[in-house]
């Protein structure tokens, strides 16, 4: 079968260590050449780069009212300040960025100079590390840029680093043995969500105004909940770095903190081909708005949450929106279950990665304990129980397009529970011990192995696996804010290529003033 996902892993794994890097790995030492950097002399001061969004930046280097060199020092700036705290990056390269902001030239793009920080894991550029977040894979770099970087300068943007997240993007926060865990800026006992977390928890700081996501389960969405952000997940295979299937979870985004950032790249991003097909359902009086705080299998959900859908409930009314309380409109759990199958498949690279890189085939301790169990299952795992996950979530598909039909769009909590505490693993010491071994498990029992572990962790982040699976559209909004001080999103989730109405909604609530974003005056060292 051909899963984008393990073809990029595979090709990966296959990319062994290449030539010296224009990278500093953060945990080393940082430049200290200042013979290219350049003083500070513009009206921008830290504070003022730390709030303001890409789009602005974007104006004021296109104005000589600030450069791009300028930009990249406030970036390192506050890279300076807050990275200690909160462990949110794997490398930076401010050197060869400096001297590419140089080089730039303008061309009318939309973020013209303005720093920006890519994920660690599949958007990768040239000399930048590739690890996977797999320690025997800890040295290895790309040969060539991913094509995400290369969308990314296209649109302006100058690359100044990577950010953290957990191994192989398996789970919702982001702490790896390689890496450690990142500190959410809100509150760092916590961690930010992931697998996106290391970019969050930058754009929330201020070390950039934008930074790059992947999202295979929500991993865009959990993070702009639990750190206060606007993540978009757009329609699958609508993007130009997409390719031109059905069969894929993942998308690539952004975390961003204003709707013209998130309005401007989505729009730069879509493919000539896909715009005219792109639906232009207005925002208006005759909307319908569907709503609940059910949960897809039943599980808990906190009073956090629901307080915030109950909040945007309250707001839409008060603008004149109809809106209706609905049953969740799918049955989750049996979905998590072909999830997991996909999620197991997806691992069978695994063995190749080891024996290229390790001349030997893949054992237990090379890996963190979940992907060891990824890992074993995919080994029973055939083409046939592929098809049989596509083929379900097809049918769930089918049924939400039925669903909206009446609606137009779905209101649901992001997550079901605040952030969790920094350094939480999902994965208990008994499943930890069950996962060791599995060769005496039944392929069914492998898989409800699977499910088991990682039902403490969907039961915080239950909502968002829907949208990868049936590829539809859907948007987490920073709108709540707790007793404790943590951020709750909410999110809204409509058709397929329905994208533009999600945007609008996300403007009527930041018009309306109804976002609440961390102030980054207010960060504080430990």
């Amino acid at each position: 079968m051909n899963i984008k996902l393990k073809k990029a892993l595979v090709v990966a794994s296959a990319l062994l260590v290449a030539n010296a890097s224009q990278l500093t790995p953060v945990l080393a030492q940082e430049d200290t050449d200042t013979s290219s950097q350049v003083d500070v002399k513009g009206s921008l001061t830290v504070e003022d780069y730390q709030k303001a969004d890409a789009s602005t930046l974007a104006q004021m280097v296109r104005e000589g009212k600030v450069t791009s060199q300028e930009l990249i020092e406030l970036a390192f700036e506050v890279i300076e300040a807050t990275e200690g705290s909160l462990n949110n990056l794997i490398s930076t390269r401010k050197e060869a960025a400096l001297e590419e902001a140089k080089a730039l030239e303008d061309t009318g793009q939309p973020f013209y100079g303005v720093p920006i920080l890519l994920k660690g894991l599949g958007h990768t550029y040239k000399d930048g590390f590739e690890s996977l977040g797999i320690e025997f894979l800890k040295d290895q770099k790309a040969s060539e840029d991913s094509e995400k970087a290369k969308a990314f300068r296209e649109a302006g943007f100058i690359i100044i680093g990577q950010t953290n997240f957990p191994q192989l993007g398996w789970i919702n926060v982001t702490n790896s043995d390689l890496y450690g865990a990142t500190h959410n800026p809100w509150n760092l006992d916590h961690n930010p969500g992931g697998s996106s977390g290391g970019s969050s928890a930058a754009v929330v700081v201020g070390q950039v105004p934008l930074a790059s996501t992947s999202d295979g389960g929500g991993s865009t969405r959990i993070p702009a909940s639990w750190s206060g952000l606007i993540g978009l997940h757009p329609s699958r295979a609508i993007l130009r770095w997409d390719e031109d299937t059905q069969k894929e979870t993942v998308t690539n985004f952004a975390e961003t903190k204003t709707m013209a950032d998130t309005k401007a790249l989505f729009d730069f991003l879509v493919k000539d081909d896909q715009r005219d097909s792109l639906k232009d359902t207005p925002l208006d009086e005759e909307t319908r708005i569907a709503y609940t705080t059910q949960t897809p299998a039943g599980t808990p959900i906190s009073d956090d949450a629901v307080a915030a859908v109950e909040e945007a409930v309250a707001f839409l009314k008060d603008q004149g929106y109809q809106v209706e309380e609905v049953d969740y409109p799918t049955d989750g759990q049996k979905l998590m279950e072909k999830y997991y199958v996909l999620a197991s498949y997806g691992a069978g690279f695994l063995n190749d990665a080891a024996q290229g890189a390790l001349d030997r085939d893949l054992e237990m301790d090379d890996v963190e304990r979940l992907t060891w169990g990824l890992y074993q299952t995919s080994q029973d795992l055939t083409d046939e129980d592929l098809e049989a996950a596509w083929d379900y979530a097809d049918q769930v598909r089918d049924q939400l397009e039925e669903f909206f039909k009446e609606y137009d769009v779905l209101l649901t909590p992001t997550n079901s529970y605040p952030a969790p505490e920094a350094d939480y693993n999902h994965l208990t010491a008994e499943m930890a011990e069950k996962m060791a071994d599995m060769s005496d498990l039944t392929k069914e029992e492998k898989l409800q192995l699977i499910y088991d572990q990682w039902l403490p962790a969907w039961t915080l982040t239950p909502y968002t696996q829907l949208a990868n699976l049936t590829g539809t559209p859907a948007i987490s909004l920073p709108t709540y804010v707790n007793e404790e001080g943590l951020p709750l999103g909410i999110m809204f989730h409509t058709s397929y290529k329905n994208d533009r109405l999600l945007l609008e909604l996300g403007q009527a609530f930041e018009d309306g003033g109804q976002f609440k974003l961390f102030d980054p005056a207010d960060f504080s060292q430990p």
